[in-house]
């Protein structure tokens, strides 16, 4: 996936109430909540209107009960569970009931190596919001991604300075960044 498709899709349309990033570059997954808290605009602050969780050791109750309240003086609230995919299995009742009709005051990011969620709780997530996984850019993708962050840094890169940085840094692209 080229840079421009990667943000393209979150930089258009209305925000949505849920996202479920996944896979094992956790830099675009990083990149990706970066970009809809930029699109939100509001500042944060956390506790007031921007929460985030640990799935690991917050129950799916906890992070629900929140999702559903109303924000505190602001348009949108936003949530993050991160290590979505080591939620445990009690509350997923409640999860399948907030994804069928989610709370439109509030974005809910889930952000993990893997997509915890099956059946129901997918199709719910298609529905009502995004579902991206995101893996290592092949080889081919990186000299891309390495002009796109330096453009993004405010510099400029050319092809061969590119694969120079690639040799020398390698292909992730949180040690590229």
């Amino acid at each position: 996936m080229r840079p421009v498709e990667f943000f393209s899709s979150l930089k258009e349309g209305p925000l949505l109430p849920l996202y479920y990033f996944y896979g094992d570059e956790q830099y675009l997954r990083d990149r990706a909540i970066q970009q809809l808290l930029r699109r939100w605009g509001e500042k944060i602050n956390r506790g007031i209107n921007f929460e985030v969780y640990s799935g690991e050791s917050t129950p799916l109750s906890t992070i629900i009960a929140n999702a559903r309240t109303v924000p505190f003086l602001g348009k949108q609230k936003i949530i993050i569970v991160k290590e979505a995919e080591k939620t445990s299995t009690s509350g997923k009742d409640l999860l399948g009931a907030y994804l069928k009709k989610p709370n439109p005051k509030t974005i809910l990011i889930f952000t993990g190596n893997a997509f915890n969620f099956r059946g129901d709780s997918r199709t719910f997530f298609n529905q009502n919001g995004l579902v991206r996984e995101f893996k290592q850019p092949y080889p081919k993708e990186i000299s891309d991604w390495i002009k796109y962050i330096a453009k993004d840094l405010g510099k400029l890169v050319k092809d061969r300075a590119a694969q120079l940085i690639l040799e020398l840094v390698g292909n992730r692209l949180q040690d590229i960044s």
